[in-house]
């Protein structure tokens, strides 16, 4: 008899901690958004435009939004923020 054969089938639950890496440039503005520093950074350098990424938002131009690189969100999105305030937050992010 070989092990595949058995009729043995579990779900297991594991633990473990959540794991931010570090942000840079091209990290996107999904992972922006979930870390405990950027996320929050991100959202107030955005202002008004952080709407377009909320619940409210449409579920199309949210799901490209939070799959693009947060270096071009500049060019993508014009008036969200600048360049330099992308280079401000990296700064702040980086400690």
């Amino acid at each position: 008899e070989n092990s595949r054969d058995l009729p043995l089938h579990t779900v297991v639950d594991v633990v473990a901690p959540v794991v931010h890496l570090p942000l840079h440039d091209h990290s996107t503005v999904g992972e922006w958004l979930e870390h405990p520093v950027g996320g929050p950074l991100l959202r107030d350098a955005l202002g008004g435009f952080a709407a377009l990424l909320g619940p409210d938002a449409e579920p199309a131009f949210a799901a490209f939004l939070v799959s693009l690189p947060v270096v071009k969100l500049p060019a993508m999105v014009p008036g969200s923020v600048s360049p330099e305030q992308l280079d401000g937050l990296l700064a702040e992010v980086a400690g």
